[in-house]
């Protein structure tokens, strides 16, 4: 069985864990590229 990854830039996004994608995301890495939490929309940073 292949492990699927899915690295995503900064923070999680609404399509990770919605019900008709998150099955083909697998293991989620968030990756760090230095955008400051205060810069993000409301909310986001929660996902």
């Amino acid at each position: 069985m292949k492990k699927v990854l899915t690295v995503t830039f900064d923070s999680c996004k609404p399509l990770h864990t919605a019900p008709s994608s998150a099955p083909f995301c697998g293991e989620i890495v968030c990756a760090d590229i230095g955008i400051r939490d205060e810069w993000h929309p409301a909310g986001l940073a929660q996902l």
